[in-house]
């Protein structure tokens, strides 16, 4: 269902784009032909016009002069400059790319432009240490930290210990984003807690399998002076399900706290 749903809405992305380029060259007085779309795909590099309407959608592909002149086969003197707003697309000059160590990580050396983004990937997730601390997922607002081996670990920014490295090793933090369809999954950690009352385990078990058809990793649930905690382990594909879960557990009947960790 969730794979369903990411496909409906890639596909009201592409619509959406469409419906952009095409308003956009009424205004200019333009047709979007085939052959049109064709010379914008090959001036940017994209294999399929949806590709290009998604990223129209999301603001990744601006509206302006250098896609029009795409669009009639000339290409811009500046025409590459686009690219490094578009996240799949991995053309930074060689000496910018990070190397991979024998481990499989990633390794920043002296000469890598620091100031560049990094995206996190499918393909180069195993390539970045994620710690304990703050178990960053999908969606989280990240941060990359060089440890003392030049490799890359990812913190959430409101982490405890990326404030600290922020104030202590400023020039080893990295810029870094996610770039990953959801179809993988991470765990997450929530702790709720309220007043015990029969039933109240239930029904925060039935809103997490139920409902939410998500896959629980672990449950202990403890009770004191007629206060009761638990926590939570789950698999999840981003931090919005997480969200859904903490706003759904805390409608439940006596539960006063909800806190994903």
């Amino acid at each position: 269902k969730i794979q369903a749903a990411l496909r409906r809405q890639i596909r009201e992305l592409q619509k959406t784009g469409e419906e952009m380029l095409q308003q956009w060259f009424h205004e200019k007085d333009s047709e979007l032909t085939t052959s049109a779309l064709d010379s914008i795909c090959d001036a940017y590099d994209l294999q399929r016009p949806d590709t290009l309407f998604a990223e129209i959608a999301k603001g990744n592909i601006p509206l302006d002069d250098k896609l029009l002149s795409a669009a009639r086969g000339k290409k811009s003197k500046n025409s590459g400059k686009w690219r490094k707003f578009v996240p799949f697309l991995k053309t930074e000059k060689k000496k910018n790319i990070p190397k991979v160590d024998e481990g499989g990580k990633l390794v920043i050396g002296k000469d890598f432009d620091r100031k560049q983004t990094i995206y996190i990937t499918e393909e180069n997730l195993m390539s970045f240490n994620f710690p304990q601390c703050c178990r960053p997922i999908p969606g989280d607002d990240i941060l990359g930290f060089i440890d003392t081996n030049g490799q890359v670990v990812i913190h959430k920014r409101s982490c405890n210990v990326a404030d600290t490295l922020k104030t202590t090793y400023g020039d080893r933090i990295l810029d870094v984003r996610w770039d990953i369809l959801y179809d993988k999954l991470f765990d997450a950690t929530i702790v709720i807690r309220g007043i015990d009352r029969k039933g109240v385990i239930l029904d925060v078990a039935r809103i997490l399998s139920d409902a939410m058809g998500l896959e629980i990793k672990s449950f202990n649930a403890n009770c004191h002076d007629d206060i009761f905690e638990g926590t939570i382990g789950l698999r999840v594909h981003n931090n919005a399900e997480v969200l859904t879960v903490v706003n759904r557990l805390k409608k439940i009947d006596k539960v006063k706290e909800v806190i994903a960790m």
